[in-house]
């Protein structure tokens, strides 16, 4: 069944809007009668029935709710360095969404050859993938900050690991089991020695990521895959 974003208006009732109308009743052929899945990315969705339609607006009955519908249940808070490559960089977001992240932390590195950033495109992509992966709430993006401040933050995950070329240890699976965990990942050109010093004093764990070298999305991405399969969701 389809997922849709849509504004909630009480108990009974929803519509769809804008681009939301197009995709429904223009790409998918949907009409009065049809059920069809709907969210406002709070963590919450809905199996909901199309009542009426016309060009602006797709008028919703909502038939039974669904808490946490499509979440991991476990938090995963994603800190990467920007990409140089807008293309890489949107589809690490993109399939970030898939894997389960629950918040995404942008991160202006020492070593980052990119300086622009396009917040909106972003919010705009991580909304076709919460639809794509049919899942119920929106993952926070938070605005580019450096290094240091997005550590602080991530230190509210009970386990912290930091990709590092140079590290010896492979992440274990008790370690991405954990309720909540807070990767970090490199930009292009790797994390500085300042980085990786700053991290180890903020007590996260250096972790190998194999023989080969990764680029910096892959490694977001392979990490995010093993996090998905050991947390069970």
């Amino acid at each position: 069944m389809d997922l849709f974003l849509a504004n909630v208006l009480d108990a009974r009732q929803a519509e769809l809007q804008a681009a939301e109308v197009r995709h429904c009743t223009q790409v998918l052929r949907k009409g009065p009668g049809d059920q069809i899945l709907v969210t406002e990315g709070k963590g919450v969705a809905y199996r909901a029935r199309i009542v009426q339609t016309s060009r602006e607006t797709v008028h919703l009955e909502l038939l039974e709710t669904l808490p946490d519908f499509g979440e991991p249940g476990k938090e995963t808070m994603l800190v990467f360095g920007l990409l140089k490559n807008r293309e890489r960089m949107e589809t690490l977001l993109e399939k970030a969404v898939e894997l389960g992240v629950t918040r995404i932390l942008p991160v202006q590195c020492h070593r980052s050859e990119r300086g622009h950033w396009n917040a909106e495109r972003a919010e705009k992509l991580i909304m076709a993938a919460l639809k794509q992966s049919q899942r119920s709430r929106l993952p926070r993006l938070d605005p580019v900050m450096d290094f240091e401040k997005a550590l602080r933050l991530a230190q509210l995950m009970p386990v912290r690991l930091i990709a590092d070329i140079a590290a010896e240890d492979p992440p274990t699976l008790t370690d991405l089991s954990a309720e909540g965990v807070s990767l970090v990942v490199g930009p292009e050109g790797d994390f500085s020695p300042g980085e990786i010093a700053f991290a180890e004093a903020a007590a996260f764990k250096r972790i190998s990521l194999g023989q080969t070298r990764l680029r910096a999305e892959t490694a977001a991405l392979h990490l995010l895959s093993i996090r998905k399969f050991a947390g069970g969701f």
